[in-house]
């Protein structure tokens, strides 16, 4: 399985102290540790505020003067309908050090167990908060986690100790779906052996309801489940989840939008910006599942996605069919490699362009590509402005804005995903 290449990024502000106007309480008992929410003591309107400001913060720069001086202002940021259990997939480590909190350790206890399994402490990729509660994803994601922990530690199963690459237990992802529908995988090294069967069939049967239960063995020092095959122990391929008028069928891999309520308003807000009469070929570049293009497809004359991870495409023309979409076609390959002058002359010069790169932003490659082939507009979807705004600056020499909004994907946290519509001058 192929990965997105990593490239520059940008790192996130610095969370600032809130005012006491903007104060809130913080509603979990991990937030002073957890690298999970870093804003849960602002108030939901001072929240967006700061995304605002990021946004604006990383189109103001000198470079940026011209174009932002001939765009129109920003159109207010789009709120998330839910502040609280918006995830649809968690990933928990576990790790057989677990961080003592300061109150911990000045009890000076000697603890005979370390094992723990959550998020990684805020600043500490090394350590690993042992969760009780975790208000980011419906249940029964927190039971899940509690129950092997326990029933591991029970077992005599043994935690992952990333300094030392030692240990079975690493790390469980849950999916959850707006229907309902579960999906848990487990990650372990060594060999699936007795103890690894008995206690996934254990977790088998305290989860009865479970859509879909795989686990991955990963003998790597690093915990990606990326380049391991999941294999399904129990139960369905994938689950079911519903995003607009799209169905999608999300297997261990997929990759898709954490929060589907908030990705649904994001995809129509794309949908009203395209304007589509049937007339258009659509390109959409960094695909993943198909689901913007999809979304797109019963209004569009053609529909073509590009995307690099091929499990992703597979999925793409998967959901295509669920949905009866037969105007979308969808290829593998990157897309600043595929994306040249004998594609273009093969699959038709798109009339809109629609791009959701990962966090490094677009490659220099593809931005040269898209001065070159001159679409008519492009709609560029960020969950990175700071890298956005590196884009513009190349893109401006041709583009102009015709409009900018931040939309929040992600509430009790710093980052904030942007939209951006270009047109050709």
């Amino acid at each position: 399985m192929a990965k997105r290449k990593r490239g520059r990024q940008k790192r996130p502000s610095q969370i600032p102290e809130p005012l006491d106007h903007q104060r809130a309480e913080p509603y979990c008992i991990h937030f002073e540790h957890c690298g999970g929410c870093t804003l849960q003591h602002f108030t939901y309107d001072a929240q967006l505020e700061i995304k605002q400001e990021l946004v604006d913060k990383a189109f103001a720069r000198e470079s940026l003067s011209e174009l932002m001086a001939e765009a129109p202002p920003a159109l207010a940021i789009l709120p998330a309908e839910r502040q609280r259990g918006y995830r649809n997939k968690l990933e928990y480590t576990f790790s057989r050090r677990r961080w003592l909190t300061p109150q911990e350790i000045a009890q000076e206890q000697t603890f005979e167990f370390r094992d723990g399994a959550g998020f990684h402490v805020r600043g500490f990729f090394n350590r690993v908060l042992d969760l009780q509660e975790c208000w980011h994803q419906p249940e029964p994601s927190n039971q899940m986690r509690l129950f092997l922990r326990d029933a591991a530690r029970a077992a005599g199963i043994s935690f992952y100790d990333i300094a030392e690459n030692e240990g079975d237990l690493r790390t469980l992802m849950v999916r959850t779906s707006e229907s309902g529908q579960t999906m848990a995988i487990v990650m372990f090294s060594g060999e699936f052996d007795q103890p690894k069967q008995q206690l996934m069939a254990d977790f088998a049967a305290a989860f009865p309801d479970t859509h879909s239960l795989y686990y991955i063995i990963n003998n790597t020092k690093n915990s990606s489940p990326i380049g391991h095959q999941p294999v399904l122990f129990y139960g369905q391929e994938c689950i079911n989840e519903q995003c607009g008028h799209l169905n999608l069928r999300i297997h261990p891999a997929s990759f898709f939008q954490t929060n589907t309520s908030q990705a649904t308003r994001l995809y129509r807000l794309v949908a009203s910006w395209a304007a589509l009469d049937g007339t258009q070929l659509v390109y959409d570049l960094y695909s993943g599942i198909g689901s913007i293009g999809l979304f797109l497809a019963d209004k569009a004359k053609k529909v073509i996605g590009i995307e690099v991870i091929a499990d992703a495409v597979d999925g793409a023309k998967e959901n295509a069919e669920l949905n009866g979409l037969h105007n979308a076609q969808f290829f593998c390959g990157e897309a600043e490699k595929l994306c040249d002058q004998s594609f273009f002359a093969e699959h038709g010069t798109p009339d809109l362009i629609i791009v959701d790169p990962p966090r490094p932003g677009l490659h220099k490659n593809l931005i040269a590509g898209l001065l070159q082939i001159q679409s008519p507009r492009i709609l560029y979807i960020s969950c990175n402005p700071g890298t956005q705004a590196d884009d513009l600056e190349q893109l401006g020499q041709k583009y102009r804005i015709v409009r900018h909004q931040a939309v929040d994907m992600f509430p009790q946290t710093m980052h904030v995903e942007n939209v951006v519509e270009l047109a050709l001058r």
